[in-house]
């Protein structure tokens, strides 16, 4: 799939749920609302609300873009205000009374670059500004931030992402589940029913929602980011089973690697799907976390308030002295502080595939142990796009909005088109935290393909909880260009990134790994004919074949905290 068509689709943010504003404390000050329009570019006037403490005074200054209608935003705008900050909300080029025409990423940059430096010259602006956004509203700020502009002192981070290409693909394949339901309803300004979205997902080409915006979307796409330019202090925020968080982690680490002098980088995952965290649910799906797990959005202001207060008004209530990263562990159900992602304790392990026989479905006898025996060289699956491998669960976005999560995949697993590979069941607790990673040796028939790994938790009542997911084409891997194909038949190498995760197993649970094609509609169907998924029309059934031996030792990689003993 080409950038011409990741840059017209993109998600839904967290305004899109009805959010009662923040409980103000009782020292909290009185406010004043104004509104405004800042010129931003020739002919181009941005709607713009101003929330400023009732006394007239200079204020550190908190800047909110947003395509989803400043009102939506007086909840956190509101608590800001009153705990002494000036708070610029602003309605982004084309939505909302602001003019101009809206493009998905193309001019938050240079939009939110022109209102930033009208801000500080604002009497009410002491010159220092903090940066915030959720979902969309945090790729806008994420855009001004990588200017380096020397007036952002600190940002505060919610589901937000940077790179586009690792946002809108995985491993190469488009996330359709999340992108084209936002460009249909947001961009495309169309609201369908639920029942519709089944047969959307399956329309051909996909290419057709996109039509007529390519040449411009290919003009004004962003530029690449400069991680180096992130040198302020940067809160970042997401959850488990939200879509986001690949990018989350991407966009932390990439500012931790490629500026070494950044200070005060701060992660912290929840268990939460996108948005979540501001509803105050402690559930994922199947699952309920307990009351633990749950934030809502008074919890979201008080954590941005301190987060603010620590780096603009120099008081630290003991947030500066925490440790660099927080994450919700499942199954233990806790918060855990680690000084570094992945914790330093994190062992990789390789647990690898294996079979007696056939590894088709969980009736089959697929095996998974740190030890491969070579009983068998390979599996086989016939992979039809016509009839993909549905998506159960997993960290999605968007209709059917209930398809997010933790789900019992044991109806998924007696597909023939699934190979499934079980361990026995665990002697200990085995905690995994941090990146997994499973590499397939496999062939195909297809000149183009997919290839997708799901790593489950199976408990004692046989309940088979998905952790992770994650998927791989060909083309985007072995970089394909020109007309180039597969050899068919030939042995590949596939690496497939299945996402992070923080959770603790329990004695008597196993352990399983799903190997598959297809994880339809949260990822879109590779037709194995080569031409672009986007483009096709007709979808080719292919023979693959995945192998496990000395040669080809398909295995998964997995991140094990080692727990100091007691």
């Amino acid at each position: 799939m080409t950038q011409d068509y990741f840059a017209k689709s993109l998600i839904a943010i967290g305004n899109a749920v009805a959010i009662l504003a923040a409980a103000t404390a009782l020292t909290a000050q009185e406010i004043r609302v104004e509104k405004t329009t800042v010129n931003v570019a020739r002919n181009i006037e941005l709607q713009t609300t101003i929330y400023l403490p009732k006394q007239e005074d200079a204020y550190p200054a908190v800047l909110i873009r947003t395509p989803y209608g400043s009102q939506n935003m007086t909840w956190v705008a509101e608590h800001l205000a009153r705990h002494g900050y000036a708070v610029v909300v602003q309605d982004v080029r084309g939505k909302n009374g602001s003019s101009g025409q809206f493009f998905p990423f193309a001019y938050e940059k240079a939009d939110g670059l022109a209102t930033l430096e009208w801000l500080v010259e604002q009497p009410f602006c002491n010159g220092e500004v903090a940066l915030w956004g959720v979902s969309y509203l945090g790729f806008a700020a994420n855009e001004v931030a990588s200017t380096g502009h020397p007036s952002v002192k600190t940002v505060f981070l919610l589901s937000a992402w940077s790179d586009l290409d690792s946002f809108i693909t995985h491993g190469g394949a488009f996330h359709l589940m999340a992108h084209l339901p936002w460009f249909v309803m947001f961009a495309g300004e169309q609201n369908p029913p639920a029942e519709a979205w089944p047969h959307i997902y399956r329309t051909t080409p996909i290419a057709q929602f996109f039509g007529g915006n390519e040449q411009a979307m290919e003009e004004l796409k962003p530029e690449p980011y400069d991680y180096k330019k992130f040198k302020m202090p940067v809160m970042h925020v997401c959850g488990w089973y939200d879509y986001i968080y690949p990018n989350t982690l991407q966009t932390y680490e990439s500012i931790l690697k490629q500026a070494p002098d950044a200070t005060n980088q701060r992660l912290i995952i929840g268990v939460w799907p996108h948005n979540f965290a501001l509803n105050g649910k402690s559930t994922a799906g199947e699952a309920d976390f307990g009351s633990n797990a749950a934030w809502g959005s008074e919890k979201v202001n008080e954590i941005t308030r301190r987060w603010f207060d620590l780096h603009l008004k120099g008081k630290d209530d003991g947030l500066g002295a925490e440790p660099q990263v927080k994450l919700f562990v499942m199954g233990s159900n806790q918060w855990r502080h680690f000084d570094a992602w992945p914790p330093r304790a994190v062992k990789l392990q390789r647990w690898f595939v294996d079979c007696r026989d056939k590894a088709n479905s969980s009736a089959g006898s697929g095996t998974l142990s740190t030890t491969l025996t070579d009983r068998k060289l390979s599996d086989q699956f016939v992979f039809d796009p016509n009839h993909p491998v549905p998506t159960t669960g997993g960290a999605n976005w968007h209709p059917p909005e209930k398809n997010l999560g933790i789900f019992d995949q044991r109806v998924v697993e007696q597909r023939q088109d699934v190979l499934v590979y079980t361990s026995a069941p665990l002697s200990h607790a085995l905690t995994l935290i941090g990146p997994v990673e499973a590499t397939v040796y496999a062939a195909t028939e297809g000149k183009d393909t997919d290839f997708t790994a799901k790593l489950v938790e199976v408990r004692p009542d046989g309940y088979a909880a998905n952790i992770v997911d994650g998927i791989v084409r060909a083309s985007y891997l072995f970089e394909l260009k020109d007309g180039q194909q597969l050899e068919s038949g030939k042995v590949y190498k596939y690496e497939i990134e299945l996402g992070a995760t923080a959770i603790q197993l329990s004695p008597g649970s196993r352990l399983r790994l799903e190997i598959s094609s297809s994880n339809f509609p949260k990822y879109d169907r590779n037709p194995n004919t080569g031409v672009d998924p986007i483009e096709a029309t007709e979808f080719l059934p292919v023979t693959q074949t995945i192998f496990h031996s000395d040669d080809y030792p398909t295995h998964v990689l997995l991140p094990v905290l080692e727990e100091p003993k007691k």
